[in-house]
């Protein structure tokens, strides 16, 4: 199968579509992007910036993969955001590229990122994480594997999540949570074993 382009949709010229890319109505996608085979880019969403992403990647409507960083420091250029395989970015969900233009913010591969949430400038995020709905990573946050950020939690900038790590929702996480860890509270504090994702 070709790719498939709704009449509605703006597609820049100069972007690159892997085989299989379906793209919606009323998508935008910037010159700079790559999307990568069998992706699906859903109605009202936006890939800007210099975005790589790879494989069987989902982007839900409303959602804006690739914005500008809100890092002050930002003087311009054309800084990167790293997308591997198989996420799941679901309404009104927002990525944006690192701050510098030499940087790369990177997303991993099989993450699942639900409605309203928000990976910031600079973060590193590994493989199988699930943030839930409006929780949101700060700048330069670094993620390992299979880490569960829930409802509404906030990491603040240069956190570090283990992996097997959780942040209970509504928690304001302020510093690094070790791997297989549970954080709860505001601010969160270690709490027990994560046990649930030990199990999984």
């Amino acid at each position: 199968m070709s790719v498939e382009i709704h009449s509605s949709a703006i597609v820049d010229p100069k972007a690159q579509l892997g085989e299989n890319v379906e793209v919606e109505a009323f998508c935008m996608i910037g010159p700079n992007a790559c999307i990568g085979d069998g992706s699906k880019i859903f109605h009202h969403a936006t890939v800007e910036g210099r975005v790589v992403m790879a494989a069987g990647n989902q982007v839900h409507s409303y959602a804006t993969i690739g914005g500008l960083t809100h890092d002050l420091k930002y003087k311009g250029g054309n800084p990167g955001l790293k997308i591997g395989d198989d996420n799941v970015f679901r309404e009104y969900v927002t990525a944006h590229v690192a701050t510098d233009p030499a940087d790369e913010t990177i997303i991993g591969s099989k993450n699942v990122f639900l409605a309203y949430s928000h990976v910031a400038h600079d973060c590193i995020v590994g493989d199988s994480l699930v943030m839930s709905s409006h929780s949101a990573l700060g700048g330069h946050v670094r993620v390992g594997d299979c880490v569960n950020v829930g409802w509404g939690a906030g990491v603040h900038q240069f956190c570090r999540l283990g992996r097997h790590s959780m942040v209970s929702a509504c928690s304001k996480l302020v510093q690094d949570v070790p791997p297989f860890m549970l954080a709860d509270g505001s601010p969160a504090e270690v709490r027990s074993i994560n046990n649930v994702g030990m199990e999984r």
